[in-house]
């Protein structure tokens, strides 16, 4: 039971201080002269776009595969610490190992699809919109 909730406080930790270290600074913004913000200042609804909505499609899509393989890499990370811990019990080594695999599945799903998605993208915008 405390090793599970151990685990389970590092593993929340982790993501915490990940989403800090990808989260802007304000302050870096407000010395580069940039408006100060988030992510997402610059994605509006069509109706009134400032940017095309390819790139905002593309952003979208970059936010969302982001975020899948975030979550491939905390799987993985997750079955990496369950395999260093397992002391030998060979159901959490095998555990950890299917774990592990699915990760690597999913990441590679993630990169895939990423790469499909801007492959179709750009495409169908040099066709229909040269």
């Amino acid at each position: 039971m405390i090793k599970r909730l151990c685990a389970s406080i590092v593993l929340a930790s982790m993501v915490f201080v990940g989403g800090l270290a990808l989260a802007p600074s304000y302050a870096q913004a407000v010395e580069a002269g940039k408006p100060a913000g988030g992510y997402f200042n610059d994605i509006t609804l069509p109706a009134g776009a400032s940017k095309p909505i390819q790139q905002t499609i593309i952003d979208l899509l970059n936010i969302v595969l982001g975020f899948l393989g975030l979550i491939a890499v905390i799987i993985i990370i997750a079955a990496g610490f369950m395999w260093m811990t397992a002391g030998g019990n060979e159901k959490r080594l095998e555990t950890a190992r299917k774990l592990l695999i699915q990760g690597f599945i999913g990441l590679v799903l993630v990169m895939a699809a990423w790469a499909i998605a801007l492959f179709v993208i750009t495409t169908f915008e040099t066709q229909f919109f040269g």
